[in-house]
């Protein structure tokens, strides 16, 4: 029976095809309307992509944080406060 397969489907592709399947077996069992079924869950499957993307464009900045002081800094206070530094050592001897 068709249903009987779908329900196999997530064991052998994983369980991100396990939403699908449920649609597809519930269609096939109970008679359900299949495209209101797939629309509700196309936008359910887009606001979870929209939540993931968006925790990990979050984390980003975190992540930059190290590179960005390790690298930025040293030459910030090397094109900055060494000359100042310099100039003012040089007025204090004269």
């Amino acid at each position: 029976r068709l249903a009987d397969a779908l329900a196999q489907v997530p064991d052998s592709l994983g369980e991100r095809v396990r939403p699908l399947t449920t649609v597809l077996v519930s269609s096939e069992r109970y008679g359900v309307a299949l495209l209101p079924a797939l629309e509700r869950l196309a936008v359910e499957t887009r606001l979870e992509r929209r939540r993931a993307a968006e925790a990990t464009a979050r984390r980003v900045p975190v992540k930059l944080l190290f590179p960005l002081v390790l690298c930025t800094l040293p030459a910030f206070a090397l094109l900055t406060v060494v000359p100042l530094l310099a100039g003012s050592l040089r007025s204090l001897r004269l």
